[in-house]
């Protein structure tokens, strides 16, 4: 099973079809995979900064298996100290027919690699129920420090 770090120049179709998978498995997809689609997933991974893992056959771009995506979030400097940073982790995917053959931990390892390469101090992530057993295999632990704000929908 190969992971690399996908490229948006040359992979945007590619993770633009992984989403649009994900999105057709869970019931969100309300339009099409076209070019367009491919175009803001281009943007959001440039203007966004990500960092894009993919996983399957690296000599078949049309092989692929599953990805995911890291995104660094530095802090702010502080006097004397040596800065720092973590990755949130997330929009991890493995299409239905690949599942439970290692493709989610493979993608989930090479975050973490790519977070020590980093001197990342956590990886942060928000699971799905179905992704929290993985996780948990791979160290993740529940924390309680973080708190959420949701605003409220207007109704109409």
């Amino acid at each position: 099973m190969d992971v690399w770090r996908a490229d948006p120049a040359r992979d945007a179709a590619v993770v633009a079809a992984l989403r649009y998978a994900w999105a057709a498995t869970t019931g969100r997809a309300h339009g099409p995979c076209d070019d367009g689609f491919t175009e803001q997933i281009r943007r959001w991974w440039v203007d966004d900064d990500r960092t894009v893992f993919v996983a399957g056959d690296r000599s078949d771009r049309g092989g692929v298996a599953g990805m995911i995506t890291v995104h660094e979030y530095r802090r702010m400097p502080m006097p004397g100290a040596v800065p720092a940073a973590w990755g949130y982790v997330g929009h991890l995917f493995v299409l239905p027919a690949a599942r439970r053959q290692g493709v989610g931990r493979a993608l989930v390892e090479r975050a973490q690699e790519e977070a020590r390469s980093r001197d990342y101090r956590r990886l942060v992530l928000s699971p799905t129920d179905e992704s929290v057993d993985l996780y948990r295999r791979m160290g993740f632990r529940s924390a309680d420090e973080l708190m959420l704000w949701t605003p409220e929908v207007p109704t109409s």
